[in-house]
């Protein structure tokens, strides 16, 4: 496996998001380019079983995640970049490309909620990077939409009722709002 730590107990993503977000006036963007291509190093480098990519692609969520808090980005652009670079990084499409998006939705949630970060940011961002990727997971939007919302609100479920009707209100702006 990967060491996904550097020295001093700092991870590769969570700095290379801190720096993506501080220096870039497209956050969305950068926080995909450094997600993406940390999974397809990580990908490439080990040739290893999909179960352990998640493995990985949860850890790399995490960073990125910390990094975000850390670095004070909008968590609804941190999420859409990271869900974005999932599918970049992942090169999946179709139904695969839907498992890698609704494992980092919760990965996302779960992270954001452990740090005490905003979740309902963090849930419009997964649903507007499915939405915006849709096509590239061979998809209608309406279908990467309604996948990633059953995601996003599975795994706030996990947390509790009060996490998950704070979910269910903002992908209920977000449908609102179209």
């Amino acid at each position: 496996m990967i060491d996904m730590n550097k020295q001093h107990g700092t991870h590769p993503v969570k700095d290379r998001i801190v720096s993506a977000v501080r220096s870039s006036k497209k956050p969305v963007e950068a926080v995909a380019e450094a997600v993406a291509s940390t999974i397809q190093g990580a990908v490439t480098g080990a040739g290893r079983l999909a179960e352990s990519t998640f493995v990985s692609v949860t850890d790399i969520i995490r960073g990125a995640v910390d990094g975000a808090v850390e670095a004070g980005a909008d968590l609804a652009e941190v999420a859409n970049g990271v869900s974005i670079g999932i599918l970049r990084g992942t090169r999946e499409t179709g139904g695969a490309a839907q498992k890698a998006l609704a494992h980092a939705a919760r990965a996302i949630i779960y992270h954001t909620a452990k740090i005490g970060g905003d979740l309902t940011a963090a849930a419009r961002g997964i649903v507007q990077g499915a939405i915006q990727n849709a096509g590239a997971l061979g998809l209608d939007a309406a279908t990467a939409a309604t996948a990633a919302a059953k995601s996003v609100i599975d795994a706030a479920e996990d947390l509790g009722s009060a996490a998950a009707q704070e979910v269910r209100h903002a992908i209920r702006g977000l449908r609102d709002r179209n």
